[in-house]
């Protein structure tokens, strides 16, 4: 679309899925106008480029030109798994992410499409009798330093050194007591998670100011924590869930639900 929406640009059909659910599709796009798509695979691509990667891989990424008309690559990706996320990173290359009940699986693949050694899986403890992650959110932010952020629903935040080889931070946000769906990062390294709290959520020292929020319903969450994973602040709203977080480039944050 044009910036002012006004017009369409270019509409193009990539690929057939294999599930049409909104957790198996994400887009980003780079500063040159490229979109970078990641689906499940369940039929024809497109022009029919050559795959890169994992030849057995269910999950595909492609790079579209920024007029729409081709696709630049197209690589496999893993096994599918139930949720599929997708982040830039500044050096040109991109993080792959899913996710089952048990385990998160990162990938990462150069700015050829092709995918490099950096392949890490998070597995967390849970309660007896419970899943770990519950399928259904996952997001992933870069940072300048090439580390990643990675949030799992229900409660999880991670962040991961720059080669993928060992977790910097670990939080389960609110002792578990919130349900996630939304990540955002800054300029500085600070992650913001957003979502909505549980009654057995409890109010941490570092609440800020929050909306009244309507009786007998559990309020929205926007939670911030610094590069350490240490919680800087947490604010509730009377929005029911916090779906989208957006950082603009002077620290403000925009949030919808």
């Amino acid at each position: 679309l044009t910036p002012d929406g006004s017009q369409l640009l270019f509409s193009a059909l990539l690929a057939g899925l294999g599930d049409a659910s909104a957790s198996s599709v994400q887009a980003q796009v780079d500063a040159a106008g490229n979109v970078y798509v990641a689906f499940t695979i369940g039929g024809a691509v497109a022009g029919s480029p050559p795959w890169l990667g994992d030849p057995n891989g269910t999950i595909g990424v492609l790079k579209v030109a920024p007029s729409g008309d081709k696709i630049l690559w197209a690589s496999k990706v893993s096994p599918f798994a139930l949720n599929l996320a997708l982040a830039l990173d500044s050096d040109g290359s991109v993080f792959v992410g899913s996710s089952d009940y048990t385990s998160v699986h990162l990938y990462k693949l150069d700015g050829n499409g092709n995918q490099t050694g950096y392949s890490y899986t998070i597995t967390d403890t849970h309660e007896p009798g419970h899943d770990t992650y519950d399928g259904s959110s996952l997001k992933l932010a870069a940072l300048s330093d090439h580390s990643l952020y990675v949030m799992a629903s229900p409660s999880f935040l991670y962040r991961l050194d720059a080669e993928g080889k060992s977790e910097l931070t670990r939080v389960n946000v609110g002792d578990g007591n919130v349900q996630l769906s939304a990540l955002a990062a800054d300029g500085n390294g600070n992650a913001y998670v957003g979502g909505f709290t549980t009654a057995a959520y409890t109010v941490p020292s570092t609440q800020g100011d929050s909306a009244v929020t309507m009786s007998g319903m559990n309020p929205g969450l926007i939670a911030k924590f610094d590069l350490s994973g240490s919680q800087v602040y947490s604010d509730l709203f009377d929005l029911r869930v916090i779906e989208a977080l957006t950082v603009l480039p002077s620290g403000l944050l925009w949030a919808g639900g």
